[in-house]
């Protein structure tokens, strides 16, 4: 009785959810090579010189620079590499969700190119694969999908727990062989499959697992960060960025920074994410240093490896849905194939569907053809 309910479940969850599993098993496949793909569609054009003098704030410079052709924009976070500084902007409040990627030199801090963000075709697919391009709400459903995939991955282990069914038979009707690869597949991606249930559903509800594992919710704590001292000085106007990017290299010399996020509201700090040696190959952004926007004051330092547990859980769930948690072609190669899997598995599930569908039409019209060629039986009178 178990056996036929996870059947069920496993059958019109996998019909009504497949589509959108292999809309995001694709785009993850593609999305495993981000940090080569990001190189190369946020690349800068190449410029020449204009001549103009090197300045002494040039990071500064620049973000003031567009900050001023685009008033209804903020610059959100600043990637300081090579001669070209890049900057994303975020829409102030009341402006179109529309996010500008824009560069400047690094030398003069002179404004080059300014390029919405959702032109690029890598955007897309980053927003195809997290929000369906639908946004929040997009997300949700992302969420609601991962947590269906993990009920299907559990009614199919109750499914094949019983009968054992995983070996391929080349010697089998192609009927026999698509149902051998369906469940060959399912068993042999099963944990996997349902590791990457339970870490897409942290994306849509963060709140929910950052509670689990005793940490509080992200805004909440990058607010709580900046402490008195900079709700004290709030009126007070912010360091140039180039102060803590000289002091982020002084505190930590190796230090490899990967993005400086200025605070977003005034009771926030000035934050320099980046590497270190020693941190996990995961993230290139997990050694943090925060200042105090207002007077340059370190705040605190935290190495990848020195993040408590909960973080760490969370930065390495975030590193194996991506499968960068080790930086080796054989685990990008597996979690290709990983995101090629609910294609087949969805292919074959629905070939399968229709053939039973169809089979039992035969059975119904075999009986019916059966019921109207039987002759009726006579009737007798007894007296």
């Amino acid at each position: 009785m178990l056996r036929k309910i996870a059947f069920q479940i496993h059958l019109w969850l996998g019909l009504f959810a497949g589509a959108i599993l292999v809309v995001l098993g694709l785009s993850g496949s593609l999305l495993v090579f981000r940090p080569a793909l990001d190189q190369s569609a946020y690349r800068s054009e190449p410029h020449a010189p204009s001549g103009r003098p090197a300045s002494a704030t040039p990071l500064e410079d620049g973000r003031r620079a567009v900050e001023s052709a685009n008033p209804d924009y903020r610059v959100r976070f600043v990637m300081p590499a090579g001669g070209v500084n890049q900057f994303l902007l975020f829409p102030r409040k009341g402006a179109a969700y529309h996010p500008l990627l824009s560069s400047a030199d690094a030398v003069t801090g002179e404004l080059f190119s300014i390029a919405p963000l959702k032109s690029g075709w890598l955007y897309w697919v980053r927003d195809l694969h997290s929000n369906l391009l639908a946004g929040p709400n997009g997300r949700t459903v992302n969420g609601i999908v991962a947590l269906v995939l993990m009920t299907m991955c559990a009614s199919r282990l109750v499914i094949w727990l019983p009968k054992q069914h995983w070996r391929l038979s080349f010697r089998a009707g192609w009927k026999r062989q698509v149902w051998n690869l369906h469940n060959a597949a399912g068993i042999f991606a099963l944990i996997l499959l349902f590791s990457q249930g339970f870490i897409g559903a942290y994306f849509a509800f963060p709140g929910v697992y950052r509670a689990a594992l005793g940490l509080p919710v992200r805004a909440k704590a990058d607010a709580e960060e900046s402490g008195n001292t900079a709700r004290a000085a709030k009126k007070r106007s912010e360091l140039p960025l180039d102060i803590f990017l000289k002091k982020a290299h002084e505190t930590w010399p190796d230090y490899k920074i990967a993005a400086i996020y200025p605070p977003a509201r005034s009771n926030q700090p000035m934050t320099v994410r980046g590497r270190m040696p020693g941190d996990p190959v995961s993230r290139e952004d997990m050694s943090r240093l925060t200042f105090d926007p207002h007077s340059g004051r370190l705040m605190r330092a935290q190495q990848g490896n020195q993040l408590v547990f909960g973080e760490k859980v969370i930065s390495q769930m975030q590193a194996i849905h991506y499968g960068r948690f080790q930086d080796s072609v054989v685990s990008h190669i597996v979690w290709v194939l990983l995101g090629l899997t609910p294609g087949t598995l969805y292919i074959t599930g629905l070939i399968m569907w229709l053939n039973r569908m169809k089979a039992k039409r035969r059975v119904r019209r075999v009986m019916q053809q059966r019921l109207q060629s039987e002759p009726e039986p006579a009737l007798t009178l007894v007296s």
